[in-house]
């Protein structure tokens, strides 16, 4: 080979491995360990009703099912309480619905998957701030 050849190959690799050192210590991935914090499930359905500064919070609650129960059907019944002409979304990898209800009480039967089912539901309404609740609820086949 060539002598220019072999410097653009090592002024190329010197550079590259440069601009990575670089993007890797600006990302704070050098030298600092990631700490995985759990949180606690219970925490997710306590009634949430304070406003602050004339934001009002939606009051969702969820009276069934509790998270982490374990079934042995394809679906549940999910029923809760929210403020009047709340728009309600129901997401899972399997399932997603959206609606509004015209109460303040709410109840939807919500497909399973087999195994753990992750429902996050959350509540919207016109004048307080999105409140969402997430439930694990575990389908198990008996067959």
């Amino acid at each position: 080979m060539k002598k220019e050849t072999i410097l653009a190959i090592v002024f190329g690799a010197t550079c590259g491995i440069l601009v990575a050192v670089v993007m890797l210590i600006s990302s704070g991935g050098l030298g600092r360990d990631t700490k995985i914090v759990p949180v606690a499930q219970e925490a997710n359905n306590k009634n949430v009703t304070s406003s602050t500064a004339g934001n009002k919070i939606a009051n969702l609650t969820i009276s069934q099912p509790e998270s982490g129960i374990v079934v042995d059907a394809n679906e549940i019944t999910i029923s809760g309480d929210v403020a009047k002409n709340s728009l309600i979304v129901m997401q899972s990898p399997a399932h997603q619905i959206a609606f509004k209800n015209d109460k303040e009480t709410f109840s939807y039967n919500f497909p399973l998957a087999k195994g753990e089912n992750m429902i996050q539901i959350s509540a919207y309404t016109d004048n307080s701030t999105p409140q969402q609740i997430t439930l694990y609820v575990y389908y198990v086949n008996n067959e």
